[in-house]
Formats: C-alpha cells, sequence, structure tokens
C-alpha cells in the first residue's frame, strides 16, 4: 500500500493549445518585427542612396574645382606643379584615386589610395556594393586644351557611416521591439484579465464552488459575458442551496422524530445495530425503555396539543440528558415510548441514573398538569455480543415487567451483565493507569477507494486496567464521564507527535474529545506544542466530534483557522448524527468529515443512508472537503461504499488496528 499525503481532489485538467494571449501576443510581435524589419530595409536602401548621391556630387565637385584650379592658378603644363597641387588636394580628402592625363591620354600624374575598410565586415560591402564614384574635368588654359583631370572618391568612409547606421539602427530596433513586446504583453494581460477572471469562475463553477463571482469589466462585450456569468453562476448557488434544503429535510424527516425533534424509530435502531453488531469490542452500557403510561388517555381527553406538548417535554428531558452524557442517544420510537442509549454504564449505576431520570420526567409531567401519566422504565444491559434485536427484545420484556410491578417502577431486564468491574472500580483503575502513564497508540488505518494509497493511520488509545490492555471503545465513555478526557488527550496527542517525528513518512489522526476542547489550557497547550514542530504538522489530522462543532462553536471558531495555519488538517467526525447543516460545513473552514458508522452499517441494505452520503458527498468535496467513512465491516458494505464517491474508508474489513503502523498488506 501506497503512503499518500493528504491532497486537494480537484485536479486541474490540462489546457490544450495556446492561450489567447499568447496568440494575440505572438501575432503583434510578428506584425512589430515585420513593420520593423521593411522600416529599417527602406531606410537603409534610402540613407545608401543617399551615401551614393554625396559621393557622386563629392566626386563632381572634385574634379570640377581641380580642372578650374589646374586651368587658372597652376600651369597645367608644368607636371611637378600640377603634381604638387594634386597630391595637395588628395592628401587632405578622402579620394581612392586623382588621375591627371594629357590630350594624348599619357598619364602625367596618378595619385592612388589603399583600400582601408576593416571597421566593416567584407559580407556587409559584399551586400551594400556601393558603386564607384567617379568624374571627369578637363583643363583648358585660354582656348586652348592641356588635359582631363579624373576623380575618384573613396567609398571607405561611406561604408564606415552605412555600417554605423546599420548597427545603430540594429540596436534600436531590438530596443523598440522589445519595448513594444512589454507594452503588448501588459497590454493584453490588461485588456485580457476579464477573460481570466471568467476562467477561473469557470474552473470555480467546475469544482461546484457556485459563490464565485467576477468584476464586470468596462468594455461592452466582455461586460455582457461577465454578467451572464454572474448570472448563471447566482442561478447554480440558488439551485445547490435548494439541494441542500432538500437533502437536509429529507435526512431531517428520514432520522428525526416531526413531533419532537429526537431520532425516531429507525435512527436509534440504526445506531444501536452500529454499536452492538459491531465487530469491535464493544464499550457496554444499558438500553432503555421509557413509556408515559396513560398517554393514550391523556392525548384523547386533552387533545392533540396537550398530547404534544407533553411529548415535546419529555423530549427535552431527554435531550438534556443525552448532552450531560458523551456517546448517549435518545429517540422517540411510538406514541408515549421513548428509547435511551447508555454508554459505559453498568446494571448498578443504570438503575440509579434511570430512577434519577424518571422522577426528573415526573415532575416534568404533574407540571402539566398530566397527573394521570406515569413513567416507566425498562433496560438491560447487553451481553458480548448480542445482537441489537435481541436486546431490544429483552428490553421490552423488562418494560412489560415495569409495567407489572407497578406505576414509576423501573426494572432491569434478566441476563444482562456488563462490565466485569462496577462504575467506581473503573473509574479508579482508569485514574491510575492515566497516572502511571499506562497508555500506548494502535494504528488503524484509512485508505482510498482503491484500498491501494493510505490517506492517514487513525490513532487508538489503549490503556492497561488490570494488566490487561483494553481497547478505546470500552473505555472512552468512562474517561469522558469520569473528567479524565483531557489528561487522556494529552498523553495521546504527545505520543503521536513523538511518533511523527521518528516516522517521516507516517501520517496520523488523532481524535480530540469534546471536554479537551472546551479546556483553555488544552487548547494553548496543544497551539505551543505544535508551534514547536511546524515539519510534522502536515502530516497531522485533528478530528472533532460533529457535536463539539455546535457546542464549542466559538472555540472551534478560533482554534480550527489557528490550526490550518501552522499546517494540521482538521476532520469532523461521527459526521450525520450532530445536526450539522451542510450550510454550516460550507462556512467552517475544515478539511474533512467522516461519516458516521451508523451509516455505514448494512449500508448495502439502506438506500436512505447511501442516498445521503451521495448525496453530501459532491457538495462537501466541492468545498475541498474530503469525504471519509467509518465501519466498514464487511465485503457488502465495501461493495455499496465504491459508488459513493467519498475519498476513503476505515473500518475492520479493510484492516484491524495495530500497535504499528505499518501499511497491511
Amino acid at each position: 500500500m501506497n503512503q499518500n499525503l493528504p491532497r486537494d481532489p480537484q485536479r486541474r485538467v490540462a489546457k490544450p493549445g495556446l492561450s489567447l494571449k499568447a496568440l494575440l501576443l505572438g501575432f503583434i510581435v510578428l506584425l512589430v518585427f515585420v513593420l520593423l524589419t521593411v522600416s529599417a530595409i527602406l531606410g537603409f536602401n534610402q540613407f545608401r542612396d543617399h551615401l551614393v548621391e554625396r559621393q557622386q556630387v563629392q566626386a563632381q565637385d572634385a574634379a570640377t574645382a581641380l580642372g578650374i584650379a589646374l586651368s587658372s592658378a597652376v600651369d597645367g603644363r608644368d607636371p611637378a606643379a600640377v603634381a604638387t597641387f594634386i597630391n595637395a588636394l588628395f592628401d587632405h580628402g578622402h579620394y581612392r584615386q586623382v588621375i591627371y592625363t594629357d590630350t594624348g591620354g599619357e598619364i602625367l600624374v596618378d595619385r592612388v589610395a589603399s583600400d582601408d575598410v576593416k571597421a566593416v565586415p567584407a559580407w556587409f560591402r559584399r551586400l551594400a556594393e556601393l558603386p564607384d564614384a567617379r568624374a571627369d574635368a578637363e583643363v583648358i588654359q585660354g582656348w586652348q586644351r592641356l588635359g582631363q583631370v579624373s576623380v575618384e572618391v573613396d567609398p571607405a568612409s561611406a561604408y564606415r557611416a552605412l555600417w554605423t547606421g546599420v548597427w545603430r539602427g540594429a540596436l534600436s530596433f531590438l530596443l523598440v521591439g522589445v519595448l513594444a513586446t512589454l507594452l503588448a504583453y501588459f497590454g493584453l494581460r490588461l485588456i485580457l484579465r476579464p477573460l481570466a477572471q471568467l476562467e477561473q469562475q469557470a474552473e470555480q463553477l467546475r469544482a461546484h464552488r457556485f459563490w464565485a463571482r467576477v468584476p464586470v469589466p468596462r468594455t461592452r462585450e466582455l461586460g455582457g459575458v461577465a454578467i451572464a456569468a454572474n448570472g448563471m453562476a447566482q442561478e447554480l448557488e440558488d439551485l445547490v442551496a435548494g439541494q441542500i434544503r432538500m437533502i437536509e429535510d429529507l435526512r431531517s424527516q428520514a432520522r428525526h422524530d416531526p413531533v419532537t425533534g429526537l431520532d425516531n424509530r429507525a435512527s436509534f435502531d440504526h445506531r444501536l445495530r452500529a454499536e452492538c453488531d459491531s465487530d469491535e469490542q464493544p464499550s457496554g452500557g444499558c438500553v432503555a425503555l421509557l413509556s408515559l403510561s396513560g398517554f393514550g388517555d391523556y392525548n384523547q381527553k386533552q387533545g392533540y396539543d396537550a398530547g404534544d406538548a407533553l411529548l415535546k417535554t419529555a423530549a427535552e428531558r431527554l435531550r438534556d440528558y443525552v448532552s450531560g452524557h458523551p456517546g448517549a442517544f435518545a429517540a422517540r420510537r411510538q406514541g408515549g415510548d421513548f428509547a435511551l442509549f447508555l454508554p459505559g454504564t453498568d446494571a448498578e449505576e443504570a438503575q440509579s441514573r434511570l430512577e434519577q431520570l424518571g422522577d426528573e420526567l415526573m415532575v416534568d409531567v404533574v407540571a402539566l398538569g398530566a397527573e394521570t401519566v406515569a413513567v416507566q422504565i425498562g433496560f438491560v444491559v447487553p451481553e458480548t455480543p448480542e445482537r441489537s434485536s435481541d436486546v431490544m427484545a429483552r428490553a421490552d420484556a423488562a418494560l412489560a415487567q415495569s409495567y407489572s410491578v407497578g406505576a414509576g417502577t423501573v426494572v432491569c431486564g434478566t441476563n444482562g451483565t456488563v462490565a466485569s468491574m462496577g462504575a467506581q472500580r473503573w473509574r479508579a483503575a482508569l485514574t491510575d493507569a492515566l497516572a502511571r502513564e499506562r497508555v500506548r497508540l494502535a494504528f488503524q488505518p484509512t485508505v482510498q477507494m482503491d484500498r491501494q494509497t493510505l490517506w492517514f493511520q487513525q490513532v487508538l488509545a489503549q490503556v492497561e486496567v488490570d494488566g490487561v490492555w483494553t481497547a478505546a471503545s470500552q473505555f472512552l465513555p468512562l474517561v469522558e464521564r469520569y473528567g479524565l478526557a483531557v489528561q487522556l488527550d494529552q498523553t495521546v496527542l504527545r505520543d503521536a507527535l513523538d511518533h511523527l517525528r521518528q516516522h517521516e513518512e507516517a501520517v496520523l489522526c488523532v481524535v480530540l474529545s469534546t471536554a479537551s476542547l472546551a479546556d483553555s489550557a488544552f487548547c494553548r497547550q496543544t497551539l505551543a506544542s505544535l508551534s514547536a514542530t511546524p515539519q510534522i504538522n502536515r502530516r497531522l489530522w485533528l478530528a472533532v466530534h460533529e457535536n463539539a462543532i455546535r457546542s464549542e462553536t466559538r472555540v472551534l471558531s478560533d482554534l480550527i483557522p489557528r490550526l490550518r495555519e501552522m499546517g494540521v488538517r482538521v476532520m469532523v467526525d461521527r459526521f450525520g448524527i450532530g445536526g450539522v447543516s451542510f450550510d454550516y460545513l460550507q462556512r467552517r473552514v475544515i478539511d474533512g468529515v467522516r461519516i458516521d458508522r451508523s451509516f455505514v452499517r448494512h449500508l448495502d441494505q439502506r438506500p436512505d443512508a447511501a442516498f445521503f452520503i451521495k448525496s453530501m458527498a459532491p457538495i462537501a468535496r466541492s468545498r475541498d472537503v474530503h469525504v471519509f467513512l467509518a465501519g466498514i465491516e464487511s465485503e457488502a458494505e465495501w461493495h455499496a461504499a465504491q459508488h459513493l464517491g467519498v475519498d476513503g474508508a476505515m473500518g475492520f474489513y479493510l484492516a484491524r488496528p495495530s500497535l504499528s503502523a505499518i501499511d497491511p498488506a
């Protein structure tokens, strides 16, 4: 199995072809290049023609001036005087050759300069190839023709001027090209920014982030597109919001009693089945059935409104009772009958607690003027192992026995043997184990749906009680009840961080109790510990119970952002049983949710649970929230989970807890 660090589930799709900005920029650069090239060629030819014309004029002026000088100022028949004058002219000008011939064509004076254009490459001279600039003039004294002077200008200076102009023009060409490219780039970036924003919005919509909006640009065409895109996004957001409300309503109708708001009978049975029928070692506890005897007559005589008020009062009392007992849950089964599950409770403690609850319910009943209604309670302590249906059958028998004994009685069903130790012995044993730090970590992997890649190892604490290492499922309810949860969480988190330091590839998930989250000292200590370990925080998940999201909102609204800033990933555990809506998840920044195992148990036979998971998974993932399943314990459940769009799962079918974090085969 491959180790996998948490990743972004929304993978970017490779974009085919070139971008519009690249195409436009390339076209503009090509256009600028063509224009500059044509301009350079035209400028080169014009400058070359100018130099040729200037040299020709220079040659003609020099020849004319030399002819006049030899005709009047110098005796043209004196070769020595002519040579002196021609030498003076040749040495002070840029001439390649000056020739003086007599009337018979004999050369009397010939000055020739050597070609010296080393500063100009030969290839350039061949490319430019300036024509010879030569001019002739007659030498005349009176009416007598003495000879002819011929002057050819040296093209070296013209070549140098042309070469200098070319490389300066090339530098200007390059500079203008670079500036034009930069201006085009930033101009296109500014002009096409609305398109980029529209593209980002489309990516957000593809990822189901329908709240994305783009500012409306000033350009008419793009402004119209932006308005249409924003309108479409708003309609999609409204549509999804409606679907969320519909899913939540369907979930509420499927799981909750419409009168009292408690779980209904089916929901209670599913949760009890997850507790009793699981392969995990159960925590122990009691299942109680509470009945308002005489409720039917009271409802008929006083009316349905009075009956509903009585049911709501009893439900509120049960809801308050459950909130004070971590892991407990209650439901209305039918009429005036309710069910209650109390984890980690033996028969003696359950008897005392249920008698107290019955007395409190009777006070509420009498306060409503329902003196004819009595509270009957029958309870049992599930054996290990025992099917949930058998537990409920024994609880029904205990309730029937309570009716036969008399009004307001609490009866424990037979064959109920809970823990081998009483409540006080458990408390003393757990306190001693935590004080001596007799706690060790077990690990259970959460895998991706390909079953080949590991998301993380779930940390499960084990405590040594009377020389026996006890699984967390047995003692966690007791730890929370006895106020030992903060001490246990401190030990587990410390050992988990030590494990991450020692194993560089490990990724762990630690569940924090609601009591720890409510403890300000624990939160400060946790943040201090994590701030000292930035290199391992990205390999740590912290899970919080869904009930904590509601009860400790103020603490979590400050704690979760700080944890995520440190690189820690945060998960909502046991999602689906605490009443947290999808809309609430949209506002809170978290990284994952783990569906409670009561939804997963017999998932292949429960279309309602499959619909709930399949409906919420894409909504959660669209907000970059990973979705995991807990409690996969059969091949049928695993096969059903493959089609729900979740990211990963854990359970005894996939891998059992181990004392080492080695990937299971």
